[in-house]
């Protein structure tokens, strides 16, 4: 009788590993979190939810 291997976690069923999913989000994290602290993010915020 053979065994079968495990499915694969779902962050890996796209191909991507999941090292490079959280070293892609420590990358972008900041960036995002700078964007939306600085006056033109907070201000395009407040245009988006005045929109919505």
């Amino acid at each position: 009788m053979s065994k079968q291997q495990p499915a694969p976690a779902a962050p890996e069923q796209d191909g991507v590993p999941q090292a490079d999913l959280e070293r892609f989000a420590r990358f972008l994290l900041p960036k995002i979190q700078a964007f939306y602290q600085s006056e033109e993010g907070q201000r395009l915020f407040e245009e988006w939810k005045a929109k919505q």
